[in-house]
């Protein structure tokens, strides 16, 4: 029946792409002859996004840009603005939307002109499924790195890319006065590649502006060249504020990592070590994932930073101090796990164990610097709780690698020897 009516369509002189546009209305119109009758909605609406490429090869590249990309934006705006989320598209067609979309460029008409997609998955960046959201922001990445690689490549991005991923901090747009976080949590995602495209802009000599934000101060209201965006850019992500949603915090923690690989030591040093130490240094329980998500970043923050520094302007905690407070954190093992987790990281990255030279030669690490990792190493490997334990185990040979052959055989190897063997005797006259 299915099939029928498709090839109904076709004889009525209907193009594939208004065979499109109906299926996403009414998917049952359309015939799918690979899924049966009793298939939902959204099997087929997904069945039919999941068919986009042919339909772009059918229809040709620039018909592609004109038409089908317009109309795809038109479709994802409108579920969003619906009164009636059942009018719009289901968060599972969206998900498959974004992934399709980041592999898009060849139909469009290559890199150089895939900037075009850049508009439907911004607008998918709004939405408060999380999953569309990530899906949205790994192919808006994607994108961009290929579009990089073209010679007016840092120029599109930054007209296209940089200037939509300011605009997502932007909380008065309609579609996010009900949960303006959603658009901030997806910007936040973005930062890392927004400011190596204003980079690449600057490295470039490019003379193009954007209009400034509307969030902008008064004092940056005129339009914004490739260097000055860059340092709005760190502005916009260290402005944590600790009112912020929990989203919005955690959004910010997990991609310190990405965000100081973009901006370079000397800036990761000012900028962001201060901000991973507020992150980190969060008491309350609901701030627990927010916390850990700072610590996975441990890595990128001791690489700039030498373990006992404390001329941060930070107060009388340094970022050394502050970590290892994070291990005898009493309150969650989560917390503990982190450190266990990014502790051998942190040793390579400050120089204990000589096994990376240190960040900062005037900063050497000392022995009193490797014992107090070791000690904090075997204090988490005999946490009370079963999960810090395992963690710590399963840390224990990336553990001893770099605090030292002494140190594993005596501290790390025969206590878990120990733990190990009435474990074994026991499974042994089990069977």
């Amino acid at each position: 029946m299915h099939c029928c009516r498709g090839l109904a369509a076709m004889a009525a002189g209907k193009s594939h792409l208004e065979i499109f546009k109906d299926a996403l209305q009414d998917p049952e119109v359309p015939a799918d002859p690979i899924l049966t009758l009793e298939a939902p909605s959204v099997m087929l609406r997904i069945r039919w996004v999941e068919q986009m490429p042919w339909i772009a090869l059918s229809i040709g590249v620039e018909a592609t840009r004109k038409e089908l990309v317009p109309f795809l934006t038109s479709k994802v705006t409108e579920t969003f603005n619906s009164d009636a989320f059942v009018e719009g598209l289901e968060d599972e067609v969206l998900t498959h939307l974004a992934v399709v979309l980041g592999d898009f460029a060849d139909y469009v008409g290559g890199p150089s002109e895939a900037w075009c997609l850049l508009e439907p998955l911004f607008a998918l960046c709004n939405t408060d499924e999380t999953l569309v959201r990530e899906a949205a922001v790994k192919s808006i990445i994607q994108l961009s790195e290929k579009i990089a690689l073209e010679p007016k490549g840092p120029e599109l991005l930054f007209k296209h890319m940089v200037k939509s991923t300011l605009d997502l901090f932007d909380d008065t747009v309609a579609p996010r006065q009900a949960g303006w976080f959603s658009s901030r949590v997806s910007a936040y995602g973005l930062v890392a590649t927004a400011y190596k495209a204003c980079a690449a802009s600057a490295e470039k000599g490019v003379t193009a502006t954007i209009e400034a934000p509307v969030y902008a101060k008064d004092d940056c209201k005129a339009p914004w060249t490739p260097d000055t965006t860059m340092e709005q850019i760190i502005g916009l992500f260290t402005a944590s504020d600790q009112r912020a949603e929990p989203m919005v915090r955690r959004a910010i923690a997990g991609n310190i990592e990405a965000f100081a690989s973009a901006i370079g030591p000397e800036k990761t040093r000012t900028a962001l070590v201060p901000l991973w130490m507020t992150l980190v240094g969060y008491a309350s329980e609901v701030d627990t994932s927010i916390r850990v998500k700072a610590l996975q970043c441990s890595k990128a923050i001791f690489q700039v930073t030498a373990f006992r520094e404390s001329d941060l302007g930070t107060g009388s905690k340094n970022p050394t101090q502050t970590y290892l407070d994070c291990a005898a954190d009493a309150k969650s093992w989560r917390v503990r796990v982190a450190v266990a987790e990014s502790l051998a990281d942190v040793a390579m990255a400050t120089g204990i164990g000589k096994r990376m030279p240190p960040p900062d030669p005037s900063y050497p690490p000392t022995p009193a610097d490797e014992k107090l990792l070791q000690e904090t190493f075997l204090s988490l490997l005999n946490d009370s709780e079963a999960e810090v334990k395992h963690a710590s185990a399963k840390c224990a040979a990336a553990a001893a690698f770099v605090l030292g052959e002494t140190y594993a055989v005596s501290e790390l190897v025969d206590p878990l020897i120990k733990q190990a063997r009435p474990r074994l005797v026991a499974l042994d006259d089990h069977f």
